[in-house]
């Protein structure tokens, strides 16, 4: 494919959308050592384990509520 055809503002429209789904909805960075949940978002591991750390009582997704059980709040623990 000639590269050269594709207007620059289109490249430039396909990089920041895929800097958007790298990035972690809790830092705001790049993914670092991604971790998905049932909900089958991701986010960094260190954020979710921080982020785990902090609440008291049953845990959610960031983003859509749902809850994170135990389980795989202690296998994430385990990996880390």
């Amino acid at each position: 494919m000639d590269l050269s055809a594709v207007p620059v503002q289109e490249v430039q429209n396909v990089l920041n959308a895929m800097q958007k789904i790298l990035e972690c909805p809790i830092c705001l960075e790049l993914i670092k050592e991604p971790v998905s949940t049932k909900c089958d978002h991701i986010f960094c591991k260190f954020c979710m384990l921080k982020l785990l750390n902090q609440k008291k009582g049953p845990s959610q997704c960031p983003l859509c509520k749902n809850d994170i059980t135990k389980r795989w709040y202690l296998h994430l623990l385990k990996e880390w």
